[in-house]
């Protein structure tokens, strides 16, 4: 299940709807199995997961998100499923090492899948996933180290092999993923395994701990070996270095303040889901490089705020319950045992430094790791005799099933969701806003509560609105918006699209009712402050806004220049002057700053076709920089877009005669639009002519060799084509020219010479799949005669 289902390529793990449809399956089969099983086995890990899953299910009748606690609801049925099924369908060792070989083997496919694409991708980054980031991917090989220790250890002479290969894989993966409180778990887990084995009356057991203790050892020292190429060392340097202060700050805060969240819902929670909606409204204010936290990193304070103090208390007393079941099981401690309690020993340890219980298949896993405690916690003593379909577990069965119809449900309802996301990546591929947003509409009105439709659909109304310039998309947007704000109400990344959106309409007032509403629930936020300083700006209060960009600038986020470029940029469009009046504002105090401002406020106006906005925004900045050749060059291609090119072209010919105080990739730009507008005009032969010039003196141009090459196809000329390429690969760095020649030869029947191209082009460049899928598309081509070309 954790392998690649979703098709795109690069991604390792399962996406969260198929794992949903898998749970609501598994939760009506543990259903029947509670049923025919009853109360008898005494399956105390089942009664801890159901006392779980009721706290977190009543939890949602008190949900800030309902959208988000029926996707936590969906996930939760997971883990109660594994539980379910582990520690009332195992109940003899054959069965038991079954069970955990299966989930061995499905975690070695997975890792190894991981594996190859990291490798491909010739990358020193971590594994990604489909999951919420890769340290979540982490849980799969951390747990199946476990078990694949315990299984090894049982086996004997040539048997342990396999396992041994699987464990080198796994380790391999978890430490690809970059997660330090994986390996951290890993470390304690590992601990836990061998204390339990020294703890035995086995004399071969308390050697081969002994012996097993070497290993450790052995790893830090390859890990030393690797030094800075590996991204795990670079992230634990960092850290001791000071460098990555947010790691350790974010998650002790959660600690410090995660208790006022507990205490505004004690009993019931906030919602599956929801933490980050009631814990913004406590948080302190952000340090830099601080940003949004949708998730504790804590998973024993998101269950107290979630779920309240009840939900969080069942969650750690299953915990505490999978390590009592385990160590009671024997009287004698079994490899067997020391997995599971190395298994409970690293889940507990990871759930304290990040996030499990939000991913679906982080859920599942750690639902089977306390199963399969369950599972063994029974094979001390015979099976008790059970009642044919116990009348007594058919209400709570009953119960179950209609849980995992509703799971199923739900995960074809996301089915549909992800099929309609598709629909609008091809409408969008064709301008098609029209029938985007009715797939997205359509799909929506089965989730009703689906925020993120909504917010999807407000983006792509703005997308149409630019491109088209109509101004119903505005409506929509606005609608769009307003839905979405009503089915998560708290939600911080809505309010301030809210806000923004009221701001460019000029309903300052309208923003300040949802300013209030987002000081309210986030008091410390400093995205909030930045809003509301939008909002001052934008009507006329500079000294207010001066005062909250300040105290922003103190607490937490620095008022970035990309938020001031805006309100530039909207200043100059709804009254000329008044932008450029704050912008030579700025620049009394920072020149530079004021300088890069004005450049993306101009940017924004030439985005959305606001030509005349952009062009006074430069022409001041002109006035304020006069030296400034980036900023001519700015104005130039302004007047280009805005229609006048024949100003444009006065202008580049003139900074393209003399680049000698051109910054180079300046004068690239210049040299580049220059030649598009020469194209366009259709003075091929001056064109070749300058080019021809130019990569003299600049050989590592490919984009100069490549402007040749296409102006000599416009010609008929494709020998020449090719050799303008060709003549430009011993500069060729990154492989384009080789693929671009490749491509060329291909177009014109030279299937050989197109193979030979490709192939020095997987040697160096990061393009590997692309050059890999050219060459499956040559392999049904027909050999063709060479021409007088060799590669």
């Amino acid at each position: 299940m954790a392998l690649s289902l979703t098709g795109n390529p690069g991604v390792t793990g399962a996406a969260p709807t198929l794992h949903w449809l898998c749970n609501g399956l598994a939760l009506m089969g543990g259903a029947a199995l509670l049923w025919q099983r009853g109360w008898i086995p005494r399956p105390r890990l089942t009664v801890a997961a159901l006392l779980l899953a009721m706290f977190g299910l009543l939890s949602c009748t008190n949900s800030l998100a309902p959208h988000l606690s029926a996707a936590g609801a969906a996930s939760l049925s997971g883990m109660v499923a594994a539980v379910l099924i582990l520690e009332l369908g195992v109940h003899t060792r054959s069965q038991w090492q079954e069970a955990a070989t299966l989930f061995f083997l499905v975690a070695v496919g997975s890792s190894l899948h991981g594996l190859v694409l990291w490798s491909s991708s010739a990358s020193e980054s971590a594994l990604t996933s489909t999951f919420t980031n890769q340290d979540c991917y982490s849980v799969i090989p951390l747990l199946a180290t476990f078990w694949a220790l315990g299984l090894a250890v049982e086996q004997r002479g040539p048997w342990r092999l396999p396992y041994v290969l699987g464990l080198v894989v796994l380790i391999s993966a978890l430490i690809l993923t970059a997660s330090r409180a994986g390996l951290l778990a890993l470390a304690v887990g590992y601990a836990g395994f061998l204390f339990t084995l020294a703890a035995s009356r086995s004399v071969e057991l308390r050697n081969l701990a002994a012996k097993l203790f070497l290993i450790p050892t052995v790893a830090l020292l390859a890990l030393m070996a690797a030094g800075g190429n590996l991204q795990l060392v670079q992230k634990w340097e960092r850290l001791a270095r000071g460098e990555d202060p947010v790691a350790i700050k974010s998650r002790l805060d959660v600690v410090r303040y995660g208790y006022k969240s507990i205490a505004r819902h004690p009993l019931l929670g906030c919602g599956l889901g929801c933490f980050s909606l009631s814990y913004q409204q406590d948080r302190p204010p952000l340090a830099e490089g601080e940003d949004y936290m949708n998730v504790a990193h804590n998973d024993y304070v998101q269950w107290m705020v979630e779920a309240g103090v009840p939900g969080g208390l069942a969650w750690m007393s299953l915990l505490l319950a999978s390590l009592a079941v385990v160590w009671r099981s024997y009287r004698s401690p079994t490899p067997w045992v020391a997995a599971q309690i190395a298994a409970t020993l690293g889940v507990a340890t990871y759930c304290t430094l990040n996030f499990a219980c939000p991913v679906p298949a982080d859920l599942l896993w750690i639902g089977a790791s306390f199963g399969l405690s369950g599972g063994l916690s029974s094979l001390s003593r015979s099976e008790a005799q059970a009642s044919a379909w116990s009348p007594k577990a058919f209400p709570v069965a009953v119960l179950l099933a209609a849980w995992g119809l509703w799971t199923v449900r739900w995960g074809l309802t996301s089915l549909m969701m992800e099929r309609a996301r598709h629909q609008v990546i091809q409408s969008e591929a064709v301008l098609d806003w029209e029938s985007a947003v009715e797939f997205l509409r359509a799909a929506g009105r089965k989730q009703p509560d689906n925020f993120q439709v909504q917010l999807k659909i407000a983006e792509l109304c703005r997308r149409a609105f630019v491109f088209s310039g109509k101004s119903h998309w505005l409506d929509e947007q606005s609608q769009a918006l307003l839905n979405a704000h009503e089915a998560s109400p708290r939600d911080l990344q809505i309010l301030l699209s809210l806000i923004r959106f009221c701001q460019e309409r000029g309903q300052f007032l309208e923003a300040e009712r949802y300013l209030d509403m987002a000081q309210g629930y986030a008091p410390y936020s400093s995205h909030v402050r930045r809003a509301q300083a939008r909002n001052q700006i934008l009507s006329g209060q500079y000294v207010e806004a001066t005062r909250t960009l300040s105290s922003v600038e103190r607490t937490g986020l620095v008022a970035d220049d990309s938020a001031l470029a805006d309100l530039i940029f909207l200043l100059e469009s709804k009254a000329p002057a008044r932008g450029t009046t704050f912008l030579v504002e700025i620049a009394r105090a920072d020149s530079e700053r004021a300088t890069l401002l004005g450049l993306q406020a101009a940017a924004r106006g030439q985005q959305i076709k606001d030509f005349s906005t952009s062009l006074r925004i430069l022409k001041q900045l002109r006035n304020l920089a006069p030296q400034r050749m980036d900023v001519l060059l700015e104005i130039a291609l302004a007047r280009g877009a805005a229609g006048d090119t024949d100003q444009e072209l006065a202008v580049l010919n003139k900074m393209r005669r003399d680049t000698s105080g051109l910054d180079p990739s300046l004068a690239e730009r210049v040299w580049r639009r220059w030649s598009e507008l020469q194209v366009a005009r259709g003075e091929l032969d001056l064109v070749v002519t300058q080019l021809e010039d130019y990569v003299i003196t600049h050989q590592r141009q490919a984009w100069a060799r490549q402007t040749v090459s296409d102006v000599f196809l416009k010609r008929g000329q494709k020998s020449e084509a090719r050799g303008a390429l060709r003549d430009g690969l011993p500069y060729d760095q990154d492989g384009s020219l080789r693929i671009r020649l490749g491509d060329l030869c291909a177009e014109q029947g030279l299937t050989e010479l197109a193979r030979g191209y490709y192939r020095e082009a997987l040697a160096i460049s990061p393009q590997r799949p692309l050059i890999e899928e050219r060459l499956r598309q040559l392999k049904s081509s027909p050999q063709e005669e060479l021409e007088d070309l060799q590669p």
